[in-house]
């Protein structure tokens, strides 16, 4: 009998079991390796990522750093009705900007650098460049369109807050039209410009951008200035700005230097000692400076000048170091007397005047003087004299003629004040006949110069020249309706005008539309030195055409207005002694006696620069 037993699987199935496990781990070696590589491709990825973020953040650091001094030209803003004609006009304004910039500081370098004194003694390796303060948009725009994920926020905003960390700045501006004039408004930081031209009806809806590149080049010498104390400091010293932006910088003492240069109320011992000491200073010129072509420039630019100023007064300092001013025979005894300057109303195309002053610092500060200008002949030799052809009235009114129409610039604006200030300076120090050609040439670089007009007015009025006078004066108040002096002046012009008899009653008789009445409307508070000052105008009128009465009974009249011991009352006191000793008129100098001795103190015990003059007074001996 057969009997089946169980036998093994065959043997296909069980290879078939051994490669499917191969399969199986091989497949899981592989994908444990896949795993392996994408862990590491991810670190590597990862890696580069980090590399390529801290290239982008020092790069943005880089250029914040580099631009810390730099200031960079955004697009300007524009009225709507021109931005979509021109959509672009933002961009454009702005790039004009940058390119004015670019060109205002290049002229700097090359204007120093084609000097032989700023040069002389150095190598060119030695040389030290300008740094420029100007930047393009351009240059720092790392990704304006590029946002950062779930924020909003471009790359180029987070450029602008690092850079903004360490100190750079941007140029900001708008254009617009308001009352038939188009206007340009810049800032930077804290400081805003503005400038204006009158438009043409029939081009309001266009870009008009020859009148606002004329408003941009007139810009970059502010802008420049408020940017930098070094572009500050060389536009101040040339006279191409009045502003110092930047009075705690390291700059400060040659601010200095030019401001005591530039000071009409300077005398001739303020300026032997500005050259004296710019002198010592000059000598030693590359260590003071320390390489700076500015400073070298400032310092040898404010030397020649300081010297050339003198030179018509002194021609021989440079030999003696003794200053003599040479006499002028047509020398003013009344001189225009001038104080630090002070912002006065803006005029037209944003231009700033600055505030000088006849009888010294009057308003704004409303200060009563302690100087009044008087004259440096011995007391009694007669005061002024008539001196004729100094400047005639159709002159003037040619000057003035067609100026309400005309556009002045900022560069005529400043040299104008610039010229107005050493017309003062040489109607100080006596001489006339060249102060008048001065105050000459301010007017015509800018026919409105209210100051130019008052200070030849005064300066006319003291020569007899009184119908001119009383126009250039009344034109000045015409133009500047805030300085008080300037309408009292032409008052005591109108006076001099007048019957001798009715010179005096003419402050007290004003209408309420006279030059003596609108002076006194202006600041009321400042009636009593305005009057104070008329009527010792008058008093040396009428000694000067030796009516000895009436100028010893007006004296005591201005010294009743305000009695205090000051120049003002010494000058008076003086004359009344002269009037009685040398003139016989009774009476007159036991009241300068009296009028001495009751005279108050000057205020917070300020003591006046005439005090010895008048404890010097001796009084006629008591009967």
């Amino acid at each position: 009998m057969t009997t089946e037993t169980e036998t093994d699987p065959p043997i296909i199935q069980s290879r078939m079991a051994r490669i499917a496990k191969r399969v199986g781990d091989a497949a899981h070696r592989s994908l444990d390796a896949m795993k392996l590589m994408t862990e590491r491709l991810m670190g590597l990825l990862r890696l580069f990522a980090t590399v390529g973020l801290t290239l982008i953040v020092s790069l943005v650091v880089y250029k914040a750093i580099q631009s810390a001094d730099v200031v960079v030209v955004k697009p300007f803003s524009v009225p709507k009705a021109i931005q979509d004609i021109s959509p672009d006009s933002g961009r454009i304004i702005a790039t004009q900007l940058d390119i004015e910039l670019k060109e205002a500081e290049l002229s700097i370098y090359n204007t120093i650098k084609g000097s032989e004194q700023a040069w002389e003694g150095r190598s060119r390796t030695d040389r030290v460049e300008l740094a420029q303060i100007t930047g393009s948009a351009g240059d720092f725009l790392l990704g304006s369109n590029i946002k950062l994920p779930e924020t909003g926020i471009s790359i180029n905003d987070v450029v602008e807050f690092i850079a903004s960390v360490f100190g750079r700045r941007n140029i900001i501006g708008s254009v617009y039209q308001d009352q038939g004039k188009l206007h340009l408004r810049v800032e930077l930081g804290s400081q805003i410009f503005s400038y204006e031209r009158p438009l043409d009806a029939s081009r309001e809806k266009t870009l008009n951008f020859d009148l606002i590149e004329q408003m941009l080049e007139d810009s970059r010498s502010d802008l420049l200035s408020a940017a930098s104390p070094q572009h500050n400091l060389y536009y101040y010293c040339s006279g191409k700005t009045d502003r110092v932006f930047h009075q705690d910088s390291r700059f400060t003492q040659w601010f200095d230097y030019c401001a005591r240069l530039n000071n009409p109320q300077s005398d001739i011992e303020d300026l032997t000692q500005l050259i004296d000491t710019l002198d010592v200073l000059n000598a030693d010129s590359e260590a003071v400076t320390e390489g700076n072509l500015i400073l070298s420039n400032v310092l040898s630019n404010t030397l020649a000048n300081a010297r050339q100023k003198l030179q018509p007064i002194c021609p021989d300092y440079e030999l003696t170091k003794v200053c003599k001013p040479r006499v002028d025979t047509a020398q003013a005894t009344v001189a225009a007397m001038v104080v630090e300057p002070a912002p006065a109303p803006q005029q037209d195309n944003a231009q700033s005047l600055t505030l000088p002053s006849l009888y010294g610092n009057a308003v704004p500060s409303m200060r009563v003087p302690d100087v009044v200008a008087s004259s440096t002949d011995p007391v009694g030799s007669g005061g002024n004299v008539p001196v004729a052809g100094l400047v005639s009235l159709a002159d003037l009114q040619s000057l003035w003629e067609g100026c309400s129409s005309r556009v002045i610039t900022s560069a005529e604006l400043l040299a104008s004040n610039k010229s107005e200030a050493e017309a003062t300076f040489l109607f100080n120090n006596k001489l006339t006949a060249q102060a008048v050609e001065k105050y000459r040439e301010a007017l015509q670089q800018n026919c409105r110069n209210a100051f130019a007009w008052a200070n030849l007015g005064v300066l006319l009025n003291g020569h007899y020249q009184g119908e001119t006078a009383v126009f250039a004066l009344a034109t000045a108040s015409g133009i500047n309706n805030r300085a008080d002096w300037i309408p009292n002046s032409w008052c005591i012009a109108q006076a001099y005008n007048d019957p001798p008899a009715q010179m005096v009653r003419r402050l007290t008789e004003a209408k309420p539309d006279d030059a003596c009445s609108i002076a006194r409307a202006i600041n009321p508070a400042n009636k009593v030195m305005l009057d104070k000052q008329f009527y010792l105008a008058v008093a040396d009128r009428f000694f000067d055409v030796a009516d000895y009465s009436q100028a010893a009974e007006t004296y005591q009249i201005a010294l009743s207005v305000d009695k205090k011991r000051d120049c003002n009352t010494s000058k008076a006191v003086n004359r009344l002694y002269t009037l009685e000793t040398k003139h016989k008129i009774k009476g007159a100098w036991q009241a300068a006696c009296a009028i001495r001795d009751s005279a108050v103190p000057l205020l917070d015990g300020k003591i006046s620069s005439c005090e010895p003059e008048l404890v010097a007074l001796q009084c006629p001996a008591t009967q």
